[in-house]
């Protein structure tokens, strides 16, 4: 290192086999005049260890910011919006006189609440199945009343009371 030169700032670092070298701004000179200088060629304690401090505290910020990205949690923004895949429509529910479902997002232990016209357009394979899911079919047959459980096609035995008097 040039005994005239004084850093002014430590810009980056590298490893290169197993010399660390550090990307130095020169002060009074212009950034293009930046090198990379060998650990053992500086003599700037102070600013090398602050600049491995602030490094350290990027690391933990790039995790931080990694991790909640993973399952975003902003005010105001669905699952669609956020780009997730609905896996699951759980159930469903009025909203202000506007039908509204719970989806379970694919990659999130979230659910949220989507409007009926964003799933139907689009997930309508989804609602479709929702639907499906719960549709109960009956049948009347000689003025009967059928169960509600689709697996059971007889009508119920019809029950008569009597009135019993004292």
């Amino acid at each position: 290192m040039d005994g005239a030169k004084k850093v002014e700032r430590v810009e980056s670092k590298r490893v290169v086999g197993h010399l660390t070298e550090y990307f130095i701004k020169w002060k009074g000179l212009p950034s293009s005049k930046n090198t990379w200088e060998s650990e053992k060629e500086l003599n700037c304690p102070d600013l090398l260890a602050r600049f491995e401090e602030s490094q350290k505290k990027n690391v933990v910020a790039k995790k931080r910011k990694q991790s909640s990205s993973k399952t975003p949690e902003k005010k105001g923004t669905s699952g669609f919006d956020r780009g997730l895949e609905p896996l699951k429509i759980l159930g469903a529910s009025d909203l202000d006189g506007k039908l509204i479902f719970l989806v379970n997002w694919k990659g999130s232990n979230n659910a949220d609440f989507v409007t009926a016209e964003q799933a139907n357009q689009l997930c309508p394979q989804l609602v479709i199945k929702f639907y499906e899911e719960r549709i109960a079919w009956t049948s009347v047959e000689d003025g009967g009343c059928s169960t509600n459980d689709p697996s059971d096609n007889k009508p119920n035995k019809e029950v008569k009371s009597e009135k019993i008097s004292e």
